[in-house]
């Protein structure tokens, strides 16, 4: 059964857009759960401490009962205003269609090694676990580690996240990413910048079926298989993105997507990082089962490329300048793909003097209105903007 209870104590309001319920405790921002459809601004900083008795232990907008039965979402509006939210549990369970969420300044540090209150869906993120609503205009701090379906931010986006900054520790067993575990909806003008670690594995999202536009990605990602500068596995669109991470794996490695499938599309994209290929030891395990297993092929552990490790899509206007290290590869743009199509994209070979490329040997020539076009000097100012390297390894390690 479903809690039934309406609590109106807040610090003003009527729930209205003109007159939002004010939130400016930890006991008023529990309250908003038996409010589900109302609109909330927050006015002061929380800090759900759990040594409070007021601590809060399950999220807004989803009750289970004894029988892990009951689904409510959250259809109103939270404005965070600026304010910071300390927690170290996932905020919001789910947002519903009508729902937005917007301005949260989120400190969030959510660790979830026994599946609790999964739901169908098994996600986690820092702001909600499942979103068919609206994030926008949020800055969150996060170390989130799940299971399978774990993102910085959501664990499943089927709604829009804009404009959102986030310093992430993001780790789990599979669909591993920055901004969200899996998207099938909207992802744009993001910024992730932190580690990831997992199988299906990106800066931004693990598996994509959406679209990503207009993010950038920062830092590191890193496990056994699909590791990806932005998405770890795409099976739609991911257009002027942008990935400054390092990328460690062992199995399909990409500078922008790992694994690039059929209905995949790389428009526009450009991958900067390094990608290193030197896991088999940390792996050893994993090694050893796939070359035990009846469909191993050698080469089917060499899919490293600076835009995708195996395009089986479409790769269009994209750039790689990324090092590719510990492995010997023949084409630096995708490693396998035999009905992917590449179409007026380059990587750059000063910075792989000792890699072939079969398709594209013209890079010298190409030099001129693409590269013009590319984000060169948006990486540039995007490394002003940001803080310093050194400082992300501070706050990370």
């Amino acid at each position: 059964m479903l809690k039934e209870k309406t609590i109106n104590n807040f610090a003003g309001g009527n729930g209205t857009i003109e007159y939002p319920y004010l939130v400016e405790n930890v006991e008023q921002l529990n309250n908003i759960r038996y409010n589900l459809d109302k609109c909330f601004k927050q006015i002061d900083d929380i800090n759900n401490d759990p040594n409070n008795d007021n601590y809060i232990t399950d999220t807004i907008g989803y009750f289970i009962d004894d029988n892990h039965e009951g689904n409510e979402q959250f259809e109103g509006t939270y404005d965070g205003n600026g304010y910071e939210i300390i927690t170290s549990r996932t905020l919001f369970g789910e947002i519903g269609g009508k729902g937005i969420i917007k301005n949260i300044d989120l400190n969030n540090n959510f660790k979830n090694k026994d599946n609790e209150h999964f739901g169908y869906d098994r996600a986690t993120g820092s702001i909600a676990r499942t979103n068919y609503g609206q994030i926008k205009k949020c800055d969150v701090k996060a170390e989130v580690n799940g299971i399978e379906i774990v993102g910085g931010i959501v664990g499943i986006n089927r709604g829009v996240i804009s404009n959102c900054n986030i310093k992430e520790v993001v780790k789990g067993k599979v669909y591993i990413g920055g901004i969200a575990g899996v998207n099938y909806g909207n992802i744009h003008n993001c910024k992730a910048d932190g580690f990831r670690e997992g199988e299906n594995c990106g800066g931004i999202v693990g598996e994509n079926e959406g679209v990503i536009k207009e993010c950038v990605s920062n830092f590191m990602n890193k496990g056994k298989l699909s590791i990806g500068g932005i998405v770890g596995r795409n099976l739609y669109k991911v257009i002027d993105c942008i990935s400054l991470s390092i990328c460690s794996g062992v199995n399909i490695v990409g500078g922008v997507v790992a694994w690039n499938e059929e209905e995949g599309q790389i428009i526009n994209c450009l991958s900067r990082g390094d990608i290193n290929f030197s896991l088999e030891i940390e792996y050893k395990d994993y090694v050893k089962d796939l070359k035990k297993s009846s469909e191993y092929d050698p080469p089917y552990i060499s899919k490293v490329a600076g835009v995708s490790g195996i395009n089986e899509g479409i790769i269009k206007n994209s750039y790689s300048d990324v090092n590719i290290y510990d492995f010997n590869i023949e084409n630096c743009l995708m490693a396998s793909g035999e009905n992917g199509k590449v179409d007026n994209s380059y990587y750059n070979k000063e910075t792989n003097k000792d890699k072939k490329d079969k398709i594209f040997d013209d890079w010298e020539n190409a030099d001129t209105e693409f590269i013009k076009n590319q984000k060169l000097s948006i990486i540039e100012k995007e490394m002003k903007r940001r803080n310093k390297l050194e400082d992300l390894y501070e706050y990370f390690l």
